[in-house]
């Protein structure tokens, strides 16, 4: 981790606030000159000659993006992270709901019909009357298409946690000597822990678990950006609609309406695949880092190899 240390900003930054404040930036300009009719921000040298004025507006412009991608990072966790977590429930939840299902010589095709599939249903029945989930619902109503297929067909097996069988009793073994307190459970969050005790620890895990926390945090951001681009597409149709000129079908905003739809539920469904994966990766770098600080090539073998089982 010592490259990360010595950057001034973290991969995440870069890889993630940035450009996803920058688009949500272009986002809000367009909506503000096509649906309010504001108009274009002016070419307009405030700050000197144009050399300084160039240099302060990029200054300027990196660091509302910068600030607009940590709001839509907040945002996405709300809406994007918590609508998967209440509809599949957290990895850690279904791995150990599989174990259990796995010791009781329950199949795995068993497994994903029986629990993953219900999760959805037992979600909307549970939820379906709070006021913030029927905001989220409202929300998200530029995926209700996919969405709907998706409840319908039920695919998820990307979700269905890929660690060997039978890891369960040794994963307590291991996170007793981190907690006698928090138990390895569904609904105890233990796997938060884990995360941190790795990133301490053991460091040549971290840093492949890390390229996956970025890989999940943009894809709930471009998710979270792709509804956005949604709305205004839809409030861009309303607006025509009852303008003077009246409304005429556009086949170009139909066909952006329904690749930013479906772009964002794929970009929802990987999030949580890599969500998933970032979990694995911290088991086995719980139970397969003896010494953590160890950089030895039997170690980096290990690991090379249970990251391969836990990708497929």
């Amino acid at each position: 981790m010592g490259g990360y240390k010595s950057l001034p900003f973290a991969t995440y930054d870069l890889a993630v606030y940035l450009p996803g404040g920058a688009i949500l930036l272009v986002l809000a300009q367009y909506s503000l000159e096509t649906i309010l009719g504001s108009p274009a921000l002016a070419q307009v040298n405030h700050f000197g000659s144009d050399l300084v004025n160039t240099v302060i507006l990029a200054i300027l412009w990196i660091s509302a993006s910068y600030l607009a991608g940590h709001l839509g990072a907040y945002l996405s966790s709300i809406f994007i992270e918590k609508f998967v977590h209440t509809a599949l429930s957290y990895p850690s939840n279904v791995w150990i709901k599989k174990e259990e299902y796995t010791a009781a010589g329950i199949s795995c095709d068993q497994f994903t019909k029986s629990f993953l599939t219900q999760k959805i249903s037992e979600a909307w029945n549970k939820h379906r009357s709070r006021l913030t989930s029927i905001a989220l619902f409202v929300f998200l109503f530029p995926i209700w298409l996919p969405l709907s297929f998706f409840i319908w067909l039920k695919p998820v097996s990307f979700y269905d946690p890929k660690l060997p069988e039978g890891l369960l009793p040794d994963v307590r073994s291991e996170f007793s000597k981190i907690s006698r307190t928090v138990k390895v459970e569904e609904g105890t969050r233990w796997e938060k822990m884990v995360e941190h005790h790795v990133a301490n620890n053991c460091p040549l895990a971290y840093q492949r678990m890390y390229n996956y926390l970025v890989i999940y945090g943009a894809l709930r951001l471009l998710s979270f950006i792709m509804i956005i681009a949604g709305w205004v597409i839809i409030v861009k149709s309303v607006v025509a609609f009852f303008s003077v000129d009246g409304w005429v079908l556009s086949y170009r905003r139909s066909a952006l309406y329904f690749a930013a739809s479906i772009g964002a539920y794929f970009a929802m469904l990987a999030f949580a695949k890599f969500n998933r994966r970032f979990f694995e990766e911290c088991i086995l770098a719980l139970l397969l880092a003896d010494n953590p600080r160890t950089k030895n090539a039997n170690a980096s073998y290990k690991f090379r190899s249970w990251g391969a089982i836990a990708r497929r």
